[in-house]
């Protein structure tokens, strides 16, 4: 994997930046980045709802065009897909014995129409969306209506769009104890816990936190120096002897390290879009406001930002000027002949 050619963030870089520029304080708690104002840190999960839904409905990002494969049953013309499986479908294509066919897409009406009943059997030619599921008002299932009927089992792959995963799956830290009972022994510089099992096995450099236990020298974040499946060694300032029950867990590596396509390739528009819906936490929409101007120049920056990311992700899928991949050249405006 090549390194990216931008400055990406990470979950606690993106925290940073936010807080920065929106004037708040943050603070480290086991290796993740959070506001010192716990409303700023209730509000953050839905700020990167908004930003980068927002951005994804703006911009048909290549990245978020894949496929997946199903079964259409013999002898029937619905097929049911997870409402989680794509947001948009753009092509179903047949597998007829290893000859593979794009179906044409069509009204529901059509087909209704045409292959009004299952006796209408064949392969399969064209297709329709006609929506959710009634028991759960769509929250289950997309169909996709086919006709004719099928006269076999066919193996169908949809091609579409889905959701791109969202930075805020980096920000959780991870239990390191399934027990809580430990017994710790320091010596100077370095402290051992031991335990009755382990959820996983942090490597050298992770941050290990303990809090909840007496005396009170151990609780805090110490570096992990190594680690086995029963014990983790770590460097820590207490000494002694203790056995007690208290918190222990692992910081969040993704955390620091962690990155989506977003993020990298597209931190400056998910910067900007993340004002915009800070700005409201802020109460800077109003005219008698600290600072009205605040969103509107924010919004301002998104606008122009999207436009440039608009072009190249057509041009990514050759949907620029003439169909082909090149920036729009104002001078070269009229097409060329064959």
């Amino acid at each position: 994997m090549t390194t990216p050619n931008t400055t990406p963030l990470t979950y606690n870089g993106y925290i940073q930046q936010i807080a920065n520029m929106a004037v708040l304080g943050t603070q480290i708690v086991n290796g993740v980045y959070q506001g010192v104002d716990s409303y700023f840190n209730t509000v953050v999960p839905q700020m990167l709802n908004y930003a980068e839904l927002r951005i994804q409905r703006d911009v048909d990002l290549l990245p978020s065009l894949t496929s997946n494969s199903y079964t259409l049953s013999s002898g029937a013309n619905v097929l049911q897909l997870s409402v989680n499986d794509f947001v948009t479908i753009q092509t179903v294509q047949l597998n007829n014995s290893g000859t593979l066919t794009p179906l044409i897409p069509t009204s529901k009406e059509y087909i209704q129409n045409v292959w009004g009943n299952s006796g209408s059997t064949g392969v399969p030619q064209y297709f329709a969306m006609i929506g959710g599921d009634l028991v759960t008002g769509g929250d289950v299932y997309n169909n996709i209506l086919f006709g004719p009927y099928a006269n076999a089992t066919y193996p169908v792959t949809v091609f579409g769009t889905i959701r791109t995963p969202t930075l805020y799956a980096n920000s959780a830290s991870t239990p390191l104890f399934t027990t809580p009972t430990l017994t710790t022994t320091g010596n100077g510089a370095t402290a051992t816990v031991t335990f009755a099992a382990q959820s996983a096995a942090p490597v050298a450099g992770t941050l290990i936190t303990i809090s909840g236990v007496t005396p009170t020298a151990y609780n805090g974040t110490w570096t992990v120096l190594s680690s086995s499946t029963t014990s983790v060694t770590f460097a820590s300032s207490a000494t002694g002897t203790q056995t007690a029950a208290g918190t222990i867990s692992y910081a969040s590596t993704t955390a620091n390290t962690g990155t989506t396509f977003i993020s990298t390739y597209l931190p400056d528009l998910l910067v900007q879009a993340s004002m915009i819906y800070i700005s409201q936490y802020q109460r800077n929409f109003l005219p008698t406001s600290n600072d009205p101007q605040m969103p509107g120049s924010y919004e301002a920056q998104y606008q122009a930002l999207l436009k440039g990311a608009m072009i190249e992700e057509s041009r990514k899928k050759f949907q620029a000027n003439a169909w082909s991949a090149m920036s729009p050249a104002p001078v070269a405006t009229p097409a060329r002949g064959p």
